[in-house]
C-alpha cells in the first residue's frame, strides 16, 4: 500500500506538470470572442481613415484604443481564471484520491491490529493449556 501511495504522488506530480505545460502554451486555452463593439469601432475606424476625415478618424483610433485594451485585459483575466480553475480542480481530485487511499491504509492497518489481537489471544490460550499440561504431569 506505501507502494501505492508513493505511485499515487508520482501520478499527481505527472498531471501537474503536464497541467502546466498545456496551460503555459495556451493551446487549448479557452477561445473568446471579442466583443461585436470592438469590431464595429475597428470598420468605422477604417471607414472615417478612408474618407479622410482626420479629426472623427483620430477619435476611433482613442476609443478603439481604450477598448482593445479593455478587451485585451477581459481576456487576460478569463484566461487566468482558467488556468486557476483548472489548477483548483486538479489539486480537488489529487485531495480526493489521497484521503481515499489514507483511508484504505488506515483500514488495512485496523485489520492487521484486530488479526494480530487475535493471533496473541489464541497463542495466550495455547500457553496457558501447555502451561496446565506440564502442571498435570509434575
Amino acid at each position: 500500500m506505501l507502494e501505492r501511495k508513493a505511485q499515487l504522488q508520482q501520478t499527481h506530480e505527472d498531471e501537474a506538470a503536464k497541467l502546466n505545460e498545456r496551460l503555459s502554451k495556451g493551446s487549448d486555452m479557452l477561445r473568446v470572442k471579442p466583443k461585436k463593439k470592438l469590431k464595429e469601432y475597428q470598420t468605422q475606424e477604417i471607414l472615417v481613415s478612408i474618407d479622410e476625415r482626420v479629426e472623427e478618424a483620430l477619435n476611433f483610433r482613442r476609443e478603439l484604443k481604450i477598448l482593445e485594451e479593455k478587451e485585451k485585459e477581459r481576456v487576460n483575466k478569463l484566461r487566468e481564471e482558467h488556468v486557476l480553475n483548472e489548477l483548483s480542480k486538479m489539486e480537488e481530485k489529487h485531495a480526493k484520491e489521497t484521503s481515499l487511499l489514507d483511508q484504505k491504509l488506515q483500514n488495512l492497518e485496523n485489520k492487521l491490529k484486530i488479526q494480530m489481537a487475535r493471533e496473541y489471544q489464541v497463542l495466550e490460550k495455547q500457553i496457558g493449556l501447555r502451561e496446565n499440561e506440564i502442571k498435570r504431569i509434575h
